[in-house]
């Protein structure tokens, strides 16, 4: 869907946050998409459709070719922690919560979450 917009409108920039809403799996989750971006795979890891636990986490990433080892030391970085507190400020000065929401200048779209059972 973003990619179909991205082509329809040049103009348009698809920018992903990571703002974990559904609890501790759903930190975990963050702290990893943002860690697999050192990897190239962080669209693919946040394309995941079903729940989300800490384990199917490490399944999809292992699935998609990713370093678990490495995944699991970049997320301890303190740059992923400062990343998800500078979002969760973005949201509450935007007043999202809940859902993320995803929007542009012209045209407001609400993007899937990822649930955590």
């Amino acid at each position: 869907m973003l990619a179909g917009l991205e082509r329809e409108d040049r103009d348009l920039r698809v920018v992903f946050k990571q703002n974990p809403v559904f609890g501790p799996d759903s930190v975990f989750a963050a702290r990893a998409a943002l860690a697999s971006q050192k990897q190239g795979k962080h669209e693919a890891l946040m394309a995941h459709p079903g729940p989300v636990t800490q384990n199917s986490t490490l399944e999809i990433a292992a699935q998609l070719g990713l370093d678990l080892e490495r995944l699991k030391k970049d997320m301890d970085d303190p740059a992923v922690d400062e990343e998800i507190k500078r979002t969760r400020g973005l949201a509450r000065d935007l007043h999202l919560s809940g859902v993320p929401p995803s929007s542009s200048a012209r045209r407001s779209y609400r993007v899937r979450a990822m649930p955590t059972r």
